[in-house]
């Protein structure tokens, strides 16, 4: 199962991840102590580039995505680069603590704009174009990111938008083909494990 770090401190050489208990697996992890062995693979795949100059990176997150774009988003920062967080949920209570001047969204309205991501980006663009071309960042549930690519494709059209996607995998290391997610580019599929989890929104086959 694919998890992705939520934060990494490279002096104690600590990692996060956030995930939700949703099956037997997540239920397992969540009985762990402190002192129990975890068997992992990683790293694997893939990973987001930095923005071309001169572009800011506006990090948008949804459910358990939100935990590789908080990883971004401090990343990103540490860099110098002035990243945007746009998170999105069902409620406020399935929302991790989150950096201040995160732009949060939920679907009940508990917290934040009363609505999805996309809401929250149309409120975000509704005063006019932002002072630098944007560079889309996003992870989450696939109706979100399919959402997200067409609204960048329409509104920003120069602009990037990466994803990283989320699929189960069997193998992990690009054997099996259990993960594979359909292309409209020069070839008709590509491994999550291997050729991803980061993609360009624009060469998956959106379904």
């Amino acid at each position: 199962r694919p998890f992705a770090f939520s934060s990494w401190d490279p002096d104690t050489r600590q990692a996060s991840i956030l995930y939700e208990r949703r099956g037997r697996a997540t239920d397992i992890l969540s009985a762990y102590e402190e002192g129990d062995i975890l068997d992992i693979l990683a790293p694997l795949g893939n990973t987001f580039p930095r923005p071309e100059p001169g572009r800011r990176p506006i990090l948008v997150g949804g459910g358990i995505g939100t935990g590789p774009m908080l990883f971004l988003h401090e990343h990103f920062s540490s860099l110098g680069l002035d990243p945007l967080l746009v998170v999105g949920a069902r409620s406020a209570p399935l929302l991790p603590p989150l950096p201040a001047n995160t732009l949060v969204c939920t679907n009940d309205g508990s917290r934040g704009i009363h609505g999805t991501v996309l809401d929250g980006l149309n409120n975000l663009t509704a005063a006019g174009q932002p002072a630098l071309l944007p560079e889309w960042y996003a992870c989450g549930p696939h109706g979100m990111m399919k959402g997200l690519h067409a609204w960048c494709s329409d509104r920003f059209p120069q602009s990037h938008c990466w994803v990283s996607l989320e699929q189960t995998m069997a193998c992990a290391v690009g054997a099996c083909m259990g993960c594979v997610v359909p292309l409209n580019h020069t070839r008709p599929y590509a491994r999550v494990c291997a050729e991803g989890p980061v993609f360009d929104a624009s060469i998956i086959k959106w379904e």
